[in-house]
């Protein structure tokens, strides 16, 4: 890290460094204290973006699934509501609700 006396010099002192090491094995990119903590101000943005997008999505996963679920429910009928007996079909039971339905 190289510090500079006066910060008018900073663009200056930036350039002669990196024509100083330009074709060497260390080439180097050399930039302002401010300008590097810029650059992960806008990397941890980026982050965020990159984390609501990803909850967004899973939000709307789970309405699909929601709507799904509610359309089988609604979709099922009378089959899933009546009581459960292997001996009763729902063919043999539908006569009974037709007459409980008048």
């Amino acid at each position: 890290m190289i510090g500079v006396k006066q910060p008018g010099q900073a663009a200056e002192v930036a350039d002669a460094i990196d024509r100083l090491f330009r074709n060497s094995l260390a080439e180097t990119l050399t930039e302002t204290e401010k300008a590097f903590q810029m650059g992960f101000v806008s990397m941890t943005e980026a982050i965020m973006v990159a984390i609501k997008i990803v909850s967004y999505v899973v939000i709307v996963i789970i309405m699909v699934v929601a709507a799904n679920t509610m359309a089988m429910t609604a979709g099922n009928g009378w089959e899933n509501m009546l009581p459960s007996r292997p001996w009763a079909s729902a063919e043999s039971i539908l006569p009974v609700l037709s007459s409980v339905n008048r």
